[in-house]
């Protein structure tokens, strides 16, 4: 991998290409993060990686959420001047952030899309805007990309990015939630080197004066003459996260009655009795600072002391491995206490396709790996216990 020669040529279409929407933005964006959180439905190829056109749209859709509904006319493109005459984009929008501006809000809207399904009364609405997302994911950021370092005019179009040609969008007859969106679009691909280049510094690309900044000040600069619109707010907003506010209650009240109802816990790391409510606490397993996750298979019961010691450290595969029987105890306790919201979740995070029944030992193993890459690929502390 030459990782030099890819960063390189990222800064050079950050810097040369033309950009009149946020668009670009928010698709290197939303790559970047998809890789970082390894999603188990990447498939890797010799010289290319293909990701679901989900992913990529969950991605964008909660990062647009919160830009237009906010109180204040926030531009995103060029074009986009008028809230009286709104991009289709925000027209689109409009009933799904509507709906959740008296349900629940931003934090609802993502848990929906995470851990639930889509309300009823937003089904269409909602299938609507995510179709017209993914199309214009296809049409715009995607062909565009990279097209100041073409040559000549029939290398301009999807020099970096692309997509899964003749794949018809699939119909979805039941619940709209987060496994049957993975099947209606097709795949994007991205070359190999940028999926390695954004394994081991996504996280900086991502960093303060790179896309988040760049974005921002686009916008700022969209939207000059609006004291309201500034730098520091695009940012506030482009760093909110659905994840930091959704609560954590339904973890806290499954362990709680599990704590009542057998008078103990056990640490699911040194294995010591909890016996108090006091003395509970839910330990992140990938801790959230590394990836910014509640998900209930994440969120398990340890001692104050040791959770205070493993911190934001990462478990090693040998702390993983001396506690798989505990961990494996609790996932069964989540599994059969909240199967659906459980079982989504960690075929979101951990299973990907598989259908068999030894789903335990399978989402153990990747959480194995994803702990690893964390620590080989990414250098952040091992915790070994």
């Amino acid at each position: 991998m030459n990782t030099n020669a890819t960063y390189k040529e990222l800064s050079i279409i950050l810097e040369r290409d033309s950009t009149s929407a946020s668009y670009k933005f928010a698709l290197l964006r939303a790559a970047i993060e998809v890789v970082l959180e390894q999603s188990p439905f990447i498939t890797i190829e010799e010289k290319r990686v293909a990701i679901p056109g989900w992913l990529v749209v969950e991605k964008w859709l909660l990062y647009y959420f919160p830009i237009f509904s906010d109180a204040t006319f926030i531009p995103q493109v060029s074009a986009d001047k008028d809230i009286d005459k709104p991009i289709k984009f925000r027209q689109l929008f409009s009933p799904v952030t509507g709906y959740y501006s008296t349900n629940g809000g931003y934090e609802a809207f993502f848990t929906d899309l995470r851990s639930r399904h889509i309300p009823e009364p937003i089904r269409d609405p909602f299938l609507a805007l995510s179709d017209y997302t993914f199309d214009l994911i296809r049409t715009m950021p995607m062909k565009y990309f990279g097209n100041s370092l073409a040559s000549a005019p029939e290398e301009k179009f999807y020099r970096v990015f692309q997509y899964e040609k003749g794949r018809q969008k699939q119909r979805i007859d039941g619940p709209v939630d987060a496994l049957s969106l993975l099947d209606r679009y097709a795949r994007f691909f991205l070359p190999k080197s940028y999926y390695e280049l954004f394994e081991v510094m996504g996280a900086y690309i991502l960093g303060t004066g790179s896309i988040i900044q760049r974005w921002a000040e686009f916008t700022a600069n969209l939207a000059r003459g609006k004291s309201d619109v500034t730098v520091s707010k695009m940012l506030d907003i482009l760093s909110t996260s659905p994840v930091e506010a959704r609560e954590v209650r339904l973890s806290q009240q499954l362990f709680a009655n599990m704590l009542k109802h057998q008078g103990t816990l056990r640490c699911v790391w040194s294995n010591k009795r909890i016996a108090t409510k006091s003395g509970l606490n839910l330990d992140h397993v990938v801790p959230f600072s590394v990836w910014k996750n509640n998900d209930l298979w994440n969120l398990l019961p340890a001692s104050k002391t040791v959770n205070g010691q493993k911190s934001d450290k990462v478990p090693s595969g040998e702390r993983l491995e001396a506690s798989r029987e505990i961990i494996f105890h609790y996932w069964t306790f989540l599994y059969k206490s909240e199967p659906e919201i459980f079982m989504r979740e960690v075929k979101k995070s951990l299973l990907g396709v598989y259908g068999g029944t030894d789903w335990q030992h399978i989402s153990f193993e990747q959480l194995k790996r994803s702990c690893q890459h964390l620590i080989d690929e990414r250098g952040f502390e091992p915790w070994n216990g």
